[in-house]
């Protein structure tokens, strides 16, 4: 009987996103001997981190961050050789039934369209695909094919079919020299049993078409932050190399507005995303780098670099001869011959100018992504004005559903290291809350399974003290917990005995009573068998066995009542 409720709860954890937080989280999950299902709804594990090939202020890789100890491998990779973790790519959350410790799933796995055993990454498909599509970090600045490869470090790393630009002419699938190529792929559902669910679904960057003074989609010489990371990075389709969009020149003369789609109310954008004054560091630093003879200017309000060792970093990129300018641009236009970007901001002494550049770069903030406010709605979680998570302001990571936490850029923008301390504070969150869960007793009228839980609880509760006198578990709450439960148990095992003690009384007052009526209906038969009544001693003998009968069933009940106390 316990055994069968046991079996209803699940230990397993969803985690819904899989990039830097979800990684963190699956890994130290995986760690601690749980099972861990990490999905994105990207073609590949890992997230916006393949982005980058230098994070601020250390300006190294940064991947092995989210590892959490001296990783083999960058994360992504991590993670698709633990045993423990099964990542799910291309998948969503559907519906999310159930309560903590016993969650019901429903997953919907979109079609890859390439078979992943199969595809040996030659790249034949792509060659011959006519369709074309903006990239989804470099956008037009490096068109992608329909058929194209995720980034080198995702996992599963085989090429993938966008329908929405594939115009289903299956040349790609006569030039695939393994047949991996499947056109007529169809979703599939599933359903996970699962115990907590983490949600670090990540970020969408601002569309800085919303900011149509500074002409993003409609000047050309005018890029994203996303856009520049990319052309700075070697793995970018420049290679590092600077770029000027509308002629392929180098740039000389490079500006950046800071702020766009952040601290702004006429977007409905009025938060500060947290990153955007650091990463305009680091790319500037980046643009001296491969062009020593640039000259950078930053357009900002003000600056904020709040994290460790970033007014450090701050302050020695100002050293490296990068001009900052306190002002809001107003207005940004392009001459039509020579390309150059023609700002307009009103000065420090309230003058008005205008200044030239070769290009011009957006720092854009971040956002929740539309896909994360969706999925808030189906599966009935809070979320604040702005699309983020709600989480209570002494639970930073539980959601208003019990057994969901959140974490990451869902809660709100926020930088590496923030990332990876609020991913470890959601995976310590949701496995505190499953231990409470599993652990709880359960509960039973018979005593003996009532007992049964007690004894279990008592064995558990000893194998953890010494787990943590031996210093195999240096968290004494593990401990505390199941002397809880073992206490709690007792009480309910004590209740049951008095419940049965009660019991046990009200069954002798029975056996008394039946014990009086046969007596009284022996009485009466000795008293008929005098005045030789026939029909009355008949009568009479009948009311005798059925007394008879009824202080054997009494008696039975009060022995069996006894041999359970």
């Amino acid at each position: 009987m316990a055994d069968a409720a046991v079996d209803k709860r699940s230990n397993a954890v969803l985690i819904v996103g899989a990039g830097l937080s979800g990684m963190q989280s699956g890994l130290l999950l995986a760690q601690r001997g749980h099972a861990v299902y990490l999905l994105d709804e990207a073609p590949g594990i890992g997230g916006s981190l393949h982005l980058l090939d230098r994070t601020f202020p250390t300006d190294s890789c940064g991947l092995c961050i989210s590892s959490p100890t001296n990783a083999t491998y960058c994360p992504s990779i991590e993670c698709s050789l633990h045993p423990s973790i099964t990542p799910l790519p291309l998948a969503e959350l559907l519906a999310l039934d159930g309560e903590p410790g016993h969650f019901r799933a429903r997953i919907r796995r979109n079609p890859r369209y390439v078979n992943v055993e199969r595809c040996n990454l030659c790249g034949d498909c792509a060659a011959v695909c006519p369709a074309t599509r903006p990239h989804p970090h470099e956008g037009d600045l490096a068109p992608q094919k329909a058929i194209y490869a995720p980034p080198p470090r995702a996992v599963p790393n085989a090429y993938v079919i966008d329908m929405a630009a594939c115009i289903r002419c299956g040349k790609c699938v006569e030039a695939c020299p393994t047949g991996a190529i499947n056109l007529e792929e169809q979703a599939a559902e599933e359903t996970l049993e699962v115990g907590a669910v983490i949600l670090s679904p990540g970020y969408a960057p601002f569309d800085a078409r919303r900011k149509g003074e500074f002409g993003f989609g409609v000047l050309s010489n005018v890029v994203t932050s996303i856009q520049f990371e990319r052309m700075v990075s070697p793995p970018g389709s420049t290679r590092g190399k600077l770029v000027r969009p509308s002629d392929g020149r180098t740039p000389k003369r490079i500006a950046f507005i800071q702020c766009v789609g952040s601290r702004d109310q006429t977007v409905a954008r009025e938060y500060c995303s947290s990153i955007c004054c650091m990463y305009t560091a680091k790319q500037a630093r980046a643009a001296l780098e491969s062009q020593p003879d640039a000259e950078i200017t930053v357009f900002t309000m003000d600056i904020r670099t709040f994290g460790k060792g970033y007014d450090r970093y701050w302050d020695s990129v100002q050293h490296e001869g990068i001009r900052f300018c306190r002002a809001m641009v107003s207005k940004a236009k392009q001459h039509p011959k020579t390309g150059h970007i023609a700002l307009n901001y009103v000065s420090e002494a309230g003058e008005p100018k205008e200044e030239e550049f070769d290009l011009v770069v957006l720092a854009v903030g971040l956002e929740s992504p539309q896909s994360a406010r969706e999925l808030a709605q189906r599966i009935g979680l809070d979320v604040n004005p702005y699309g983020f998570g709600e989480t209570g302001e002494f639970a930073p990571v539980a959601s208003n559903r019990s057994g969901i936490f959140i974490a990451g850029c869902y809660t709100e923008p926020k930088d590496i290291p923030d990332t990876v301390a609020q991913a470890a504070a959601a995976l310590q969150a949701a496995r505190l809350n499953l231990t409470a869960v599993l652990d709880a007793p359960i509960r039973h009228e018979k005593l003996e399974d009532a007992q049964d839980v007690y004894e279990d609880l008592r064995h558990k509760y000893d194998a953890r003290l010494e787990m943590y006198q031996s210093g195999q578990e240096p968290d004494y709450w593990f401990v505390d917990q199941a002397q809880q439960q073992l206490d709690d148990a007792e009480l309910y095992l004590s209740r049951i005995r008095q419940q049965g003690a009660v019991q046990l009384q009200n069954v002798q007052n029975e056996v008394a009573r039946a014990a009086q009526a046969h007596q009284e209906a022996q009485d009466a038969l000795a008293r008929l068998l005098r005045e030789v009544d026939t029909k009355e001693i008949e009568a009479a003998e009948l009311t005798v066995r059925a007394a008879e009968l009824a202080l054997e069933e009494a008696r039975g009940r009060l022995a069996d009542g006894v041999l359970r106390l």
